[in-house]
Order: structure tokens, then sequence, then C-alpha cells
């Protein structure tokens, strides 16, 4: 399933800019006719915007005014083959909408990647190239593609519709989350990432908004990071910003991109945030990025000090700075979740919350229902 050709961006946001009143008619034509050439002679041209700038008839807060006034016409209905659009979340990284095919009126969502992350029409072909390659995953703890396309130039993608919230409404509403369903968490989106790196697919930008957690069945990854996953993609007024305080230190050294390492460090990230209500960093995003370049993550049993020795102690090891402290693969990661889990199981019959009485002794009347 596809969109519409490429460069049909270009006349929109020109329009939008004349419009508003931050540039000329004149400019934007002579823009326009910049762009031509370059596809004349098998080039691929910058976005109108970027040409705008750099010739001196726009400013980067035009730029940013120009953007927000295209996300609010919301393009998203004139997606082929979908009907019954309608907004369902505004991401750090992504707009998604609720919609139903009409081929066979199965519910699904369409992720748009907002504007701003695609700077040139050739990163627009890369973004749905990348996407036909998730298309292979197939795993329960993933959500599946099952179309991709652009809407004058912005790349979007159709997906399974997964009934459920994101971790990260999950984490706001109810902060740190009991132990055992944290580690559950990890584990499920663990075997997730493991099947896609069996295929060579990383995320690169796995945080708590790109995991759904739905009450029936397990944690399922989605919004792999396909276009600025390295520094420059996370500057502090850039789409996705919030990524930054799940992504691996090596992500931001010269000419660093994600790796399955960088994923588990997220893993390690995501988890820490679970359990102690908050990521291992907070701060503005020069602080954010001095402590994670330079300090090691917080001890999170400080934080939190009912959890085990043994998840804080893999946590403090996903966080390593140095990517061959971490687990090896997905796979050696879920042996240790598990172990963690199974030394908790058979420790929690000798310290049950709240009493040094055995369970099965303690009175019926004062045992409290286990938080799932």
């Amino acid at each position: 399933m596809t969109g519409r050709g490429r460069g049909q961006i270009s006349p929109l946001f020109g329009r939008i800019a004349v419009k508003l009143g931050l540039s000329t008619p004149e400019a934007v034509a002579e823009a326009l006719r910049t762009q031509e050439e370059i596809r004349s002679v098998g080039g691929t041209p910058p976005l109108l915007g970027r040409i705008l700038v750099e010739s001196g008839a726009l400013n980067p807060e035009g730029v940013r005014r120009i953007l927000e006034e295209v996300e609010k016409r919301s393009l998203v209905p004139e997606i082929p083959g979908v009907v019954d659009l309608s907004p369902a979340l505004q991401g750090d990284r992504v707009l998604v909408y609720r919609g139903r095919l009409r081929e066979d009126g199965r519910t699904v969502s369409i992720r748009v990647l907002r504007f701003g992350l695609a700077d040139s029409e050739e990163e627009v072909d890369r973004f749905l190239d990348e996407i036909r390659t998730l298309s292979r995953l197939h795993h329960p703890n993933v959500v599946r593609v099952l179309g991709a396309g652009d809407i004058e130039g912005i790349p979007y993608v159709i997906e399974e519709h997964v009934l459920g919230p994101t971790l990260k409404l999950l984490l706001e509403e109810h902060g740190a989350l009991p132990e055992e369903r944290s580690l559950r968490i990890a584990r499920e989106i663990t075997a997730g990432l493991e099947h896609a790196h069996s295929l060579d697919i990383v995320h690169g930008a796995l945080r708590p908004e790109s995991i759904l957690v739905p009450r029936l069945s397990g944690a399922r990854v989605t919004d792999f990071c396909l276009l600025g996953c390295d520094a420059a993609g996370f500057d502090p007024g850039h789409p996705g910003f919030d990524a930054l305080l799940y992504l691996a230190p090596e992500q931001f050294q010269r000419h660093g991109h994600p790796s399955v390492r960088s994923d588990i460090y997220a893993v390690g990230a995501v988890l820490f945030h679970m359990l102690t209500g908050r990521p291992p960093f907070r701060g503005g995003y020069r602080e954010v990025l001095r402590q994670l370049l330079r300090r090691p993550a917080p001890d999170p049993k400080v934080l939190a000090p009912s959890i085990s020795e043994a998840s804080a102690l893999l946590v403090r090891r996903l966080l390593a700075k140095d990517p061959g402290a971490r687990p090896e693969s997905m796979g050696a990661l879920a042996g240790e979740l598990a172990a963690v889990e199974n030394d908790r199981a058979r420790e929690a019959p000798l310290r049950p919350e709240g009493s040094s009485l055995p369970d099965r002794l303690r009175p019926r009347r004062r045992a409290s229902r286990l938080r799932d």
C-alpha cells in the first residue's frame, strides 16, 4: 500500500509560508525552481524549508510555525485505502491515527512521521525502503506492519491496531510498576527485539512510548527508529527529544549508530524507569547528555529500596557505559531476566510482603491481592 509521489510537500509548505507572511511568493517560486533543477540532473534536492533558510528568505522559527500549521491541517484522511480516520495520539516522533481498511473493515493504526524528521526526499525514500524491511517482522511481541506510503512527501506506516495503552501512559498514570510486572514486560520486549535482531533489524530508539501494553496479551514493540537515530537527530528542538533519555551513550559519539547493544541499553533504561518511576537521567538536553556520557546511572535500589538486589544488579549491567560490559545479545539478556524472575519466585514464599509468616499461615482477612 503506497501513497503519493515525491516532492509534493514542497508546494504545500510554500503556500503556507506565503499565507502566514513568513516568506514571499517570489522566494518560494525561486526555491521550487532550485529543487526542479537539482532533480533534472538526477540529484535529490533538500526540502523547501532548508533552501529558504539557506537563502535568507525564511528563519528557523518560521519553519517551525509552518510545520505546526501543516500538522493542524491533518493530511491523514488522504491515505488511500483507509477510512474513518481519527486522531489517537501525538507522540514525540510520530502522530498516531486510528482508522479502518476499506477492503475488509479491519481496524488499523497509522503512524505519520512528524514533520522535520525527514530532511530530504532521499530520506523519505530510505524510510519507505526500511519500512518494507519491517514488514518481515512476525512476532507476538512486535506490532505488525501492514503497509507504508507518503502523504505529500511525509511518510506514514500502517500497522495492526493493538488495544492497550503505551508504557509511557501507564507510567505517567501509576508511577513505578511492581517489580514482577516490570520484569515480565522487559522479558516480553526483549523477545520481540531478539526476533528483530535475528533479521538484522535494530530498534534504535526504544522508549516507553514505543511499547504498547495490552491487557490481554504481552507487551508489543513498535515505532522502530528509521531516521534521526544519531546525536544530530535529538537536539533540544527536534521531534523525538524524549528518546534521548533511553539512548545508549555510544549513539552520541561521532559516527555513532544504533546496534544490538544500544538496544540492550535501552531495555535497561526502560526497566529502570518501570522499577523506579523515572528515567535514569533527568534535566535539560545538555545536562542529560553530560550525565549520559560521563556519569554512571544511579543505583535503582537507592530509588526503589523494595526491589531485589538481583534486579538492581542486572539494571546496572545493562546501563554500563561500555557496550562490551552489557549482555552480548537479546537472547543472553532473556536468560538473565528469566534467572532474576526465578530467583524472586523462589524467595517470595520466604519473604511475603508485610509479614514474616508463610503465606499459608497469614489470616485471610489480611491477605492482600498481588498487583499484576
